[in-house]
Formats: structure tokens, C-alpha cells, sequence
């Protein structure tokens, strides 16, 4: 069943509820208004048989007749008092014996007003003994008590129909919009055109946040495939230039016969090209799992920090620069591994493009609430404008170094920052060189054990 018919079904519902309620509160009120202008009728025709049998003989004592059991209520529809020779009146003596009248039932002998077999009865009790009863039909109220059941039985319907259409048009009117959003919506996913958006719903209605958020959404979504489709042009492009070089390299060696050196010299190179291919494969792998949820266990940049240092201590020395640590415990949770990959890169690029015989400082420490990873070195740096660009995939600096490596190290750095719910950012470092600070969520130390242990239990 669709919304519509289900809103609708739920006014009619709704709107049922209301005339039963409506009817309930007026039969009632009809009823208790038309039974006490009844009593007030029937009480009157008992005062004058009462003044009659009192005047005939003085009373001994006061006479009350008592006004209760059904009085009046605030009229709802109005009423006139019914002639007092509509009344029935019969008088009794003290034992029960018929003085005068006929009574049309027989009821024992009570004061006050009482309902039974289709008359309403008031008993009044004299002070000699003697008791007057009155007795009026209660045919007119039951046949206007039937005139409002009537009336209920021919609007109810109508007014359940009317909820029903009523519900279904509003709801129609209420859902065009989103009917009108997902079809455009489908359109733009059957085509692929991501750069077409929604109106946006004028106010600040539900429309207008369900549109503005289907924007954001298609932006979101525009932006990622397009990252993702300048990534897979910039991969192919890479891998294109180390095979080139194999190819041309063992084309080379083919063309004629060659001594065993040469073809050594041609494997060799052939193999080195493949390493630096198989590297790039393995950047280009970490850079695709960064985009998706990472493990968490406790890890201390301290010692991510120290790892990284003596895998690129040889390196550093062959370039006569100097590593200067500087390690305070810096608890995080995160996949250990991309951690220390995200740190090896930033470590490699200083040492890449550092000042040679300069020196490069690997700090670790707890700022605020934040795990701090920052290396520094004394080379060129980069300028500011180019930054934020260095840390998408296959985007190389300007100047001589820029033709080195595949510009993938920033942007996996960037990439396992914002994994782990950090960032990397790249600034100026008081060397004049470059920062590159690796900032994550830090926690306590009892607390990254505690969620390590946990994690790994639901993994």
C-alpha cells in the first residue's frame, strides 16, 4: 500500500474517531437534557396532586419532595415542558392500596425518581402516609434519542468519505515533491550526470532539508568520483612509464646477440625498474584500504615514531643528515601498521628532499586532547599555495626535486590521518623547511588498552 493510501486511511481513522466522540458527547447530552426537562414535568404534575390531597386535609408536618437522581443538565437543544395532564398520577395509602388512579405497573413503594418499562416514575411519600406517584412515558425522548442516532448514521459516512478523499488530496499534494525529487534523483544515477542537483524547496520545511541534503550528498558524490577517476588516469599514467622502460630496456637487449654482461646489465635494470613498480603497486594498495574503516588497538606514536627512525637511519646517513628524536608517549588508537606506514613516508620525504649534511627532528607528544607525530627538516620546503594540492594522489612539488617519486607519500599520510579521524597538515617549520605534523585523537593510556581489547574482541 502506498504513503498516500496509508495517510489517508489513517485521516478516515482519524476523522471516524471524532464524529463517534462527537455523537457520544450528544447523545448524552440530548438524553440527560431531554430526562430532566422530563423529570421537571413529572415533578410538577406531583406537586399539584400533592397541593390537591394537602389542601383537602392540612398537613402534619412539611412536605419535600426531593430533587435528585438525574437533574438538569446545561440544555444542549432546547425543550419545553411537557402539560401536566400528560402525566399519569396515582395515590396509595400506607399499606399500598390504590386510592385513586390506575398505575400501568406495578413497583414497590420508594421516594424518588425511577426508570423501568418505559416510563419515568416519581414517588412522593405524604406525611400521613400516603404516597403519590406520577408516571410519565418516555416515548418522545426515545423517539428523539433515534432522530440524533439517525442523523449520526446518515453523516457518518459522509464525513468518513470526506476524511479518506481529504487525507489521500493532502497527502498527494505533500508527496508531489518528493515524487518529483526521485525521479530526477533516478534520472541523474541512471545517466551519471553528477553535476546536475535538486531544486531546493523554498523555507525551512522538511522539503527544504530533504532537498539541501540530497545537494550535499550528490556533491559529496560528484567530488569522489571524480577524485577517483583523476586517481585511476594518474595511476595508469605512473605505471605506464616503468613499463615502458622494461618494454624498451628488453626490446633493446633482443635486437641481436649480446655477451652475457650486457644481459646482465639489461636484467638488472629490468629488475630495479620492477622493484620501483612493485613499490608503487604497494603505495597504490595502502592508498586504496586508507579509504576504509581502520582497526583500532592501542598505539603509542612514540613508537611508531622510533620505528620509522631506525628503518631510514642508513638512508639519512648516506646523506650525512642527522636525525634528532624527540619521543613523548602519545597514545592513539589505530591499525598499527598504517600508522607507521603514514609515518615511514613523511620520514622518507624529509630525508628525500631535505638539506644534505642538514638535520631532521622526529617529535611525539600529547597536545590537549590530540597525539602529535611531527618531522621537520631544513630543506627547501613548499611554498604555501601548493599544499593543500600536495596531498591528493600523483601530485608532484614544483622545482627540480618534483620529478622524483610518484607524489603518493602526502597523500597517504593524508589518507590514514583522516582514517583514524585526524589530519596531516603541512606548514613551515622554524628550520625553514618543512613541518609535516600527523595529528590523531589521543586517549589515556588505560582507556586504548580497554577499547584495544574490546575491538579486537568483536573483530
Amino acid at each position: 500500500m502506498s504513503v498516500r493510501w496509508r495517510l489517508a486511511l489513517l485521516a478516515c481513522v482519524l476523522s471516524g474517531a471524532m464524529i463517534i466522540a462527537t455523537f457520544l458527547a450528544l447523545f448524552f447530552a440530548v438524553r440527560n437534557t431531554l430526562t430532566g426537562t422530563l423529570d421537571a414535568s413529572l415533578r410538577g404534575a406531583v406537586s399539584r396532586r400533592v397541593d390537591d390531597v394537602l389542601r383537602r386535609d392540612r398537613p402534619r408536618g412539611p412536605v419535600v419532595i426531593q430533587r435528585h437522581l438525574n437533574p438538569p443538565i446545561t440544555r444542549l437543544v432546547p425543550a419545553r415542558p411537557l402539560p401536566p395532564d400528560a402525566a399519569l398520577l396515582v395515590t396509595f395509602d400506607p399499606s399500598g392500596k390504590v386510592l385513586a388512579g390506575t398505575p400501568p405497573l406495578r413497583l414497590p413503594l420508594r421516594e424518588g425518581f425511577t426508570r423501568t418499562g418505559g416510563y419515568r416514575v416519581l414517588t412522593v411519600r405524604l406525611p400521613d402516609g400516603t404516597w403519590i406517584r406520577g408516571y410519565r412515558s418516555e416515548a418522545e425522548l426515545l423517539r428523539s434519542l433515534e432522530g440524533v442516532t439517525r442523523i449520526f448514521w446518515i453523516v457518518a459516512p459522509a464525513v468518513l468519505l470526506l476524511g479518506l478523499l481529504g487525507g489521500y488530496f493532502l497527502a498527494d499534494r505533500a508527496l508531489r515533491p518528493v515524487d518529483a525529487v526521485t525521479r530526477l534523483a533516478g534520472r541523474i544515477a541512471a545517466s551519471g550526470r553528477y553535476a546536475e542537483r535538486v531544486p531546493l524547496s523554498p523555507g525551512r520545511d522538511e522539503m527544504a532539508r530533504l532537498t539541501g541534503t540530497i545537494n550535499a550528498m550528490l556533491d559529496r558524490l560528484g567530488s569522489l568520483i571524480e577524485r577517483e577517476r583523476a586517481f585511476a588516469l594518474a595511476a595508469a599514467h605512473e605505471l605506464r612509464t616503468p613499463l615502458a622502460v622494461i618494454r624498451a630496456r628488453a626490446s633493446l637487449a633482443l635486437e641481436r646477440e649480446r655477451d652475457p654482461a650486457q644481459y646482465q646489465d639489461a636484467l638488472r635494470e629490468v629488475r630495479d625498474v620492477s622493484d620501483e613498480l612493485a613499490h608503487l603497486a604497494d603505495r597504490l594498495m595502502a592508498l586504496a584500504r586508507a579509504g576504509g574503516p581502520a582497526r583500532r588497538e592501542a598505539v603509542d606514536l612514540a613508537d611508531v615514531a622510533l620505528e620509522v627512525s631506525e628503518l631510514h637511519l642508513m638512508a639519512a646517513t648516506e646523506r650525512e643528515m642527522r636525525l634528532e628524536p624527540d619521543l613523548g608517549s602519545a597514545p592513539t588508537l589505530g591499525d598499527g601498521t598504517a600508522l607507521t606506514l603514514a609515518a615511514s613516508n613523511l620520514l622518507q620525504n624529509a630525508v628525500r628532499y631535505g638539506r644534505r649534511g642538514g638535520h631532521i627532528r622526529i617529535c611525539t607528544r600529547l597536545e590537549g586532547a590530540v597525539a602529535v607525530l611531527r618531522v621537520e627538516d631544513d630543506g627547501p620546503g613548499i611554498p604555501a599555495a601548493d599544499r593543500e594540492r600536495l596531498l591528493q594522489p600523483f601530485q608532484r612539488g614544483l622545482g627540480l626535486q618534483g620529478s622524483e617519486g610518484a607524489g603518493l607519500g602526502l597523500a597517504l599520510a593524508s589518507a590514514v590521518a583522516e582514517q583514524h579521524g585526524g589530519q596531516l597538515r603541512l606548514d613551515k617549520a622554524t628550520t625553514g623547511g618543512l613541518s609535516a605534523e600527523l595529528q590523531l585523537p589521543a586517549v589515556s593510556e588505560p582507556e586504548a588498552e580497554t577499547r584495544s581489547l574490546a575491538s579486537r574482541a568483536n573483530a
